[in-house]
């Protein structure tokens, strides 16, 4: 009996060990608990959902050095872990949160806030997921896009020239 009850010791401390490293990581987004249905989706969004924003997280410069990773649960079965790589700050009025995707190559991760508003964008290869205010009591919304279907979501790029000398 004393055999079990130590291997069963082991595992609570080592299971709880687990739950405490995965805590670290705050989440960003919480469920809105009513959502309305929106039936005009754009063609090009795949699915979207509305959720609240822990501002508290990225508000100020500070908390956003502070939150160097942040977990991203933009859907129940689309869940990120999003690395710091910079913050920006607009004229005392809005903060970015620059970065990307742990374990993603060529993934990329712009939250930027002010007004106690949130926009962004998540992008990764093939998919991307916007973030932006729905204008009702805090509520945001999250969608996701994939690229190969939306090619006028992409940011436009302007050639830059370069001089040779």
């Amino acid at each position: 009996m004393r055999q079990h009850t130590k291997y069963l010791i082991i595992l609570l401390i080592a299971a709880s060990n687990i739950s405490f490293a995965e805590g670290q990581v705050s989440s960003l987004f919480r469920a809105a608990s009513r959502i309305v249905v929106d039936k005009t989706l754009d063609v090009n969004v795949k699915r979207q959902r509305f959720i609240y924003v822990n501002l508290g997280l990225i508000n100020t410069e500070e908390q956003a050095i502070q939150h160097d990773e942040l977990m991203l649960n933009l859907f129940e079965d689309t869940t990120f872990i999003a690395k710091l790589d910079r913050v920006e700050t607009f004229s005392g009025t809005g903060v970015g949160w620059v970065g990307h995707l742990r374990s993603v190559e060529d993934s990329q991760v712009i939250l930027i806030v002010r007004n106690g508003k949130l926009t962004g964008n998540i992008l990764l290869p093939d998919i991307l997921y916007k973030v932006g205010n729905s204008g009702n009591n805090g509520l945001h919304t999250i969608k996701e896009i994939e690229l190969s279907k939306a090619a006028s979501e992409l940011p436009k790029l302007i050639p830059v020239p370069v001089e040779h000398h």
